[in-house]
């Protein structure tokens, strides 16, 4: 069983395929590394995907393209170490009958625990009384911070880090609104959730949070009327993608100071300019693009991968299977 890792061996890809990790692949079959210094180009993969059985995917893997896959003349299985596949699969995948599995699920898992983080910073202002702290030794005794515990949380799109922020928010008894395109009212019920409209959501919400996925149907999705919707000092946390909001009318919102935002993503997916706007507003927190996975946690999710690998040989039913629909649905 030829087992081909696509990305290219640096650094960054060795918190995710650890020594451990690697030692376990290769328990599983015959691996061959890409032994370049960068990504493979499209016809570098298609040369490379011959004669290969299963593919180790990862960042720093292309996409597997109609042209790619005319060359996969025995891949059976890619297993993606990272998150989304939206940018990695092409249908041609799907329509030679290759299998998909990922650590999606470690990632969102990292990216739940990281949100719930930026809600509690927030909400505890965390960020400025540190800072206060190292400036003036004591900050002023005006300042206004919040709990989380029993408040409205609105939760914008129900996926994989979803998944897991409901569970971690029951132990602060928070009243749960959930928007899902796809989910009925009883399924939102038994996750823990009122399933709502976004109006509802936008208005009636303490702090509202956006886990939907970046297709062409949500772009814009969280509009200017939205926004001006959410209660003041409610709190909007985007640890989503950028293109489902409307930057500029947030930042209209919170340069009046009547709502706070944290942000983990960008306007364009690029790093923050410095000329940027957000950068002077004290109620809008930002991060680099950081809510997970944490570097000590990429080894989990790649293991999700890997260990679907070995069921997938055993003839196990797989419990990471990104199916074509639900590809379809990931951010691109």
């Amino acid at each position: 069983m030829k087992i081909l890792i696509t990305p290219p061996t640096n650094a960054t890809w060795k918190t995710f395929m650890t020594d451990e990790n690697l030692e376990y692949l290769k328990t599983l079959g015959d691996v061959v590394c890409n032994e370049t210094d960068h990504v493979y180009s499209e016809d570098e993969l298609r040369e490379a995907i011959k004669d290969v059985d299963i593919a180790i995917t990862g960042w720093g893997t292309g996409c597997f393209t109609e042209r790619v896959m005319e060359n996969a003349n025995r891949l059976k299985l890619i297993a993606h170490t990272a998150g989304s596949v939206g940018t990695l699969v092409s249908d041609a995948v799907y329509e030679k009958g290759v299998r998909v599995v990922t650590g999606n699920d470690g990632f969102a898992e990292s990216v739940a625990e990281g949100t719930l983080a930026y809600i509690l910073a927030a909400q505890r202002k965390i960020p400025q009384f540190n800072r206060d702290v190292h400036v003036k030794g004591w900050g002023p005794l005006d300042y206004t911070d919040h709990s989380l515990l029993r408040k409205k949380v609105g939760i914008v799109g129900y996926g994989a880090v979803s998944k897991f922020l409901i569970p971690m928010l029951k132990p602060f008894r928070c009243e749960i609104l959930l928007y899902s395109g796809h989910m009925t009212e009883e399924e939102a019920k038994a996750v823990g959730a009122k399933k709502a409209s976004l109006e509802e959501i936008f208005s009636t919400c303490d702090i509202v949070s956006l886990h939907t996925s970046a297709t062409p149907k949500n772009a814009g999705l969280i509009t200017k009327e939205l926004l001006a919707m959410m209660p003041d000092n409610a709190l909007l946390v985007n640890t989503a993608r950028p293109a489902v909001l409307d930057e500029d009318a947030l930042y209209d919102e919170c340069k009046t100071g009547r709502i706070r935002a944290f942000l983990d993503v960008h306007k364009d997916e690029a790093i923050l300019p410095m000329e940027s706007r957000m950068r002077w507003l004290d109620d809008v927190l930002l991060m680099p693009h950081h809510a997970g996975p944490t570097i000590d946690y990429r080894r989990y999710a790649a293991r999700y991968a890997i260990e679907d690998v070995e069921r997938f040989l055993k003839g196990e039913a797989l419990e990471h299977e990104i199916t074509r629909s639900r590809a379809a649905t990931m951010t691109r």
